[in-house]
């Protein structure tokens, strides 16, 4: 997406958005921490549009409101959650583009099944005992790399369309059990 500015902001006249990846979320996260403020969730969002665009935060912070709302609802766009009914014993996200590993290896096509207990249960102790964003991000990671056997600097480079689409299959098995019954 680009976005046109009257005035140059960081040498700028024109910003180049794209599709985050779940690495910059997870940052934006950080940003926020525990401060569920609307402050905090601004800053998060202040540092997302950073990292997208190549501004600093500061430069960010010159942007006229309605240019840096106008990209962070393409940014958010892609963060929309679907949720998955019976969902498939296998399935199989391809990214538009191969990551590669620090190892040379090209990862391209997340091949997902359903979590087995152990996975569940190590996804709950990366969540602990914290319910902030980047507890919830963290449980998400460790399951998507846990099922699809992805390295971590592989995970974190995967567009957050694409990590989301992954989520969303995988706790659909988790909802299953839930549907009826009481506690």
């Amino acid at each position: 997406m680009k976005i046109s500015l009257d005035k140059p902001i960081g040498g700028k006249s024109e910003i180049n958005l794209s599709e985050p990846t779940f690495h910059a979320v997870m940052q934006m996260a950080r940003e926020i921490g525990s401060d569920r403020t609307e402050e905090g969730a601004y800053k998060g969002d202040i540092l997302l549009f950073s990292l997208a665009s190549g501004l600093s935060k500061e430069d960010v912070e010159k942007l006229p409101t309605s240019k840096f709302d106008e990209g962070m609802k393409f940014l958010k766009s892609f963060e929309e959650s679907k949720i998955v009914r019976n969902p498939k014993s296998v399935e199989v996200i391809t990214l538009d583009s191969p990551i590669a590993s620090s190892e040379g290896n090209d990862f391209q096509e997340l091949k997902l099944r359903e979590p087995t207990v152990r996975e569940r249960r190590r996804q709950k102790a990366a969540l602990g005992d914290e319910s902030t964003p980047e507890s919830y991000l963290e449980g998400c990671q460790s399951l998507v790399m846990d099922v699809s056997g992805w390295p971590l600097e592989v995970v974190r480079e995967i567009p957050i369309s694409k990590f989301w689409e992954a989520v969303n299959y995988l706790v659909a098995f988790f909802q299953l059990g839930q549907e009826t019954g009481s506690i």
